[in-house]
């Protein structure tokens, strides 16, 4: 890579990784207001003597809300992003068709897919384990990522509204503006921005590993199939089972991930071992530019994600 394409590709990916660091800050700050918003509304209804229950202006459920309220800041933060993004990457490029994926490459690549729970309970484990030696603990980051709330708006969040919208940001707008860099870098630097994002350290681990998958579909295959998988993650194995299956009783939810966890494993690495010769070849073939990751670690809109998500997945790390 020549001087001046470095200067280029580092300036397309500062400005990209900004973009990505504004659609988050909508988030933010769109939940923010709107609670702010609810907390006054409740203080301002008290005062006058009007209970919250015959207001009937906000949600009630604190779930409910949090839910609805992320679902507009989501929208808001993926208008934006696609307006600036729209003569980098149109939105009929994002679902731009690739091969037809048959049902045994489907059955495949959904075992593979599903191998990301037990990268999410090893890495969490020895995390966990890792920073006990210190006085720390991070019961509260495997707290947040496994919680299942039976709430209906958040039920529409988690299983339908976020894979949809985390699609097109990550392996849409993000995946296909450094596509022409490479394959196999466009899949690593979006599930590298897509773990981060999560900011949470055993996550965030399970959250690259499915970023390289969904990354490699969605090159190959298209988006569609991609959101497909990330419905069934999030509401199917998510917060379906998590509701159907009761805490307590013969058949706890814990020992229900733990057997299917290691059927899948069992799954995958054979279908690893087998594939090994069309993995190794893919990998060998799409060699990314010589120079580019080097780039990458030395933008400063790089740097600053790294920062700003590193601190939010270490404050839900408490001492012991």
């Amino acid at each position: 890579m020549s001087d001046l394409d470095r200067t280029r590709f580092k300036r397309e990916i500062n400005e990209i990784v900004f973009l990505l660091l504004l659609y988050q800050l909508v988030q933010f700050a769109t939940v923010f207001g709107l609670s702010s918003l609810r907390t006054l509304w409740k203080v301002l209804t008290q005062r006058a003597g009007v209970s919250i229950g015959d207001s009937g202006t906000f949600v009630q459920g604190e779930s409910s809300f949090g839910a609805l309220s992320s679902m507009i800041g989501f929208t808001l933060g993926f208008l934006i992003l696609a307006y600036w993004m729209r003569d980098r990457v149109p939105i009929r490029q994002i679902f731009k068709r690739g091969r037809r994926m048959d049902l045994p490459t489907f059955l495949q690549l959904f075992v593979l897919f599903m191998c990301g729970q037990t990268v999410f309970a090893l890495s969490a484990a020895m995390l966990d384990r890792f920073f006990h030696f210190f006085g720390y603990s991070l019961a509260d980051s495997v707290e947040r990522a496994t919680s299942v709330d039976p709430s209906i708006p958040m039920w529409v969040y988690v299983g339908f509204f976020a894979p949809l919208m985390e699609e097109m940001v990550y392996r849409g707008f993000l995946l296909q503006s450094v596509r022409p860099y490479g394959k196999r870098f466009a899949v690593l630097f979006s599930a590298m921005m897509f773990g981060g994002m999560h900011a949470n350290l055993p996550q965030s681990i399970f959250a690259l590993y499915i970023g390289m998958v969904l990354g490699y579909i969605a090159i190959e295959y298209g988006i569609g199939y991609t959101i497909l998988f990330h419905f069934l993650n999030n509401f199917v194995f998510g917060s379906l089972l998590g509701f159907l299956v009761p805490e307590k009783g013969a058949l706890d939810l814990t020992e229900v991930w733990y057997r299917l966890d290691l059927v899948f494993v069992i799954l995958g690495l054979g279908i690893l071992f087998c594939k090994r010769r069309v993995v190794w070849n893919g990998l060998c073939k799409h060699h990314p530019s010589k120079g580019l990751w080097r780039t990458v670690f030395r933008s400063p809109a790089f740097l600053l994600f790294l920062l700003l998500e590193g601190m939010l997945a270490l404050s839900l790390i408490h001492k012991i």
